[in-house]
């Protein structure tokens, strides 16, 4: 009895360049993948919510005072212990008092223009920093989850 060999051949092989070629391909789309999805939203975030105030914006000086308003420092708690710094103008005739929030990398000062002229109005005005800007204490921003 002679044996049979198989009819079948093995599969030839791929040239190994195109293997080296296949790997490198998949493992730098899987590195951008991480990169893109990943490390620089990560990245970002870490850099924007450790914001402080503009430079320009920390160089201004004004006050109320400096419109002839007068105003009351204020300092706020918040629950985790950060300093919030402010100005309160009391209302006037109007009985009420809007609250001003200035942007990122800003401060209080950005605001007081606005807050002095609904003043004359009669309007009263909390013009405040947000943490890590102006005259508040250090903290991460929480882009208004914490604000």
């Amino acid at each position: 009895m002679s044996k049979s060999n198989n009819s079948e051949d093995p599969k030839p092989k791929r040239p190994r360049w195109r293997r080296i070629l296949k790997r490198t391909v998949i493992t730098l789309i899987i590195v951008a993948v991480v990169l893109i999805f990943g490390v620089f939203p990560l990245g970002l975030a870490w850099l924007v919510t450790g914001a402080r105030t503009r430079p320009m914006d920390r160089s201004l000086t004004e006050t109320p005072a400096s419109f002839g308003v007068l105003f009351k420092d204020v300092e706020f708690q918040t629950s985790d212990g950060v300093k919030l710094s402010g100005w309160l103008i009391p209302s006037r005739d109007k009985h009420a008092t809007i609250i001003y929030s200035h942007g990122l990398f800003r401060s209080r000062r950005e605001l007081l223009e606005r807050a002095v002229e609904l003043m004359r109005l009669g309007y009263g005005a909390l013009l405040y920093d947000s943490r890590n800007h102006g005259a508040s204490g250090p903290a991460r921003v929480g882009l208004g989850y914490n604000e």
